[in-house]
């Protein structure tokens, strides 16, 4: 892992999302590395994949928990922006439920460029993955099981990588991720009940939240979510 005291590598990654100049994806890649949730998510996907290795034998059902992971990450996300990130706090009696990710992405809106809340949150991320180690071999054959989690924890780290990428002021040359930009940033700077798909626009088109900008109204209450 860096050496670089958190400080000084926010300060650095802050740079690079607020300069005015373009910057190499080498630029951006440094940036992110800068943060520790890559490197957890790294060691729990290798982790598990070594254990898998470690135990041989493959068949295809570890096939199909990879293929399904990455067939309904569409889905999975745009339901994880949409009714989690995008939750609001609900009273039940005198207690005040408001989810500790939803409170982070308020945070994230309020300023899109601003370097600690674009990361997916350290509890959140250490919480699911916890809950990926127990859960998961309690319900599947254990060589499955650390399939599925292996998938799970990649998929986790392609989402990191495209959401931090999305917000510095790379110029993307593929014309999918040009897309999937300029979709995010819509939904940042236009209209936040719009385009919440990150890593694929797929699950947008399909259920309408991808209309063309000029028929959403600018919200007035995209950098104030409540």
């Amino acid at each position: 892992m860096t050496s670089v005291p958190l400080d000084r590598a926010a300060r650095r990654v802050s740079d690079v999302l607020r300069d005015e100049h373009d910057p190499t994806l080498a630029d951006c890649l440094q940036g992110w590395l800068h943060h520790s949730t890559p490197w957890i998510i790294a060691t729990a996907t290798g982790a598990a994949l070594g254990a898998r290795l470690a135990l041989g034998k493959w068949v295809r059902t570890d096939v199909a928990p990879v293929v399904a992971i990455a067939a309904l990450q569409p889905f999975t996300e745009w339901a994880i922006h949409t009714y989690v990130l995008h939750s609001r706090a609900v009273r039940v009696g005198p207690i005040v439920i408001d989810l500790h990710a939803a409170r982070e992405h308020r945070r994230h809106h309020r300023d899109p460029k601003a370097f600690e809340p674009i990361f997916i949150p350290l509890a959140d991320l250490v919480l699911a993955l916890g809950a990926g180690i127990v859960v998961l071999p309690l319900v599947l054959p254990l060589r499955t099981a650390l399939t599925t989690f292996t998938a799970a924890a990649a998929m986790a780290g392609v989402y990191e990588w495209t959401h931090f990428l999305i917000h510095t002021p790379y110029r993307p040359r593929h014309r999918r991720y040009r897309r999937i930009a300029r979709g995010h940033r819509l939904h940042h700077y236009r209209n936040e009940r719009y385009w919440m798909g990150v890593t694929s626009g797929l699950a947008d088109r399909l259920l309408g939240t991808a209309p063309p900008r000029s028929h959403v109204a600018v919200s007035d209450t995209v950098r104030t979510v409540v």
